[in-house]
């Protein structure tokens, strides 16, 4: 599985965010490193009930950007039960 932060900081769209949304996923990528699959999912949904507490707010782009980045670093098998988890 890779990582949440690499495949991150890979994106041009990352470097665009604010610097308080590149901190909270940084955060939240930290708490993910070395972690299954499923444990990402969780925090990764933990994450954005955080964020709708603490008033901040992605653009359906941005959005799109972690949710990307999270299917990119699960393996295959588990992309597409991911994918229907988060609605998409």
């Amino acid at each position: 599985m890779d990582d949440f932060g690499a495949a991150l900081r890979k994106k041009n769209a990352f470097c665009r965010l604010s610097p308080r949304k590149r901190r909270f996923l940084e955060e939240m990528s930290t708490l993910m490193s070395g972690k299954d699959p499923m444990q990402c999912v969780q925090i990764f949904l933990a994450f954005h009930m955080r964020m709708e507490n603490e008033g901040i707010r992605f653009t359906p782009d941005e959005s799109a950007l972690m949710r990307d980045c999270l299917l990119e670093m699960l393996p295959e098998r588990d992309r597409s039960r991911i994918e229907w988890m988060l609605g998409r």
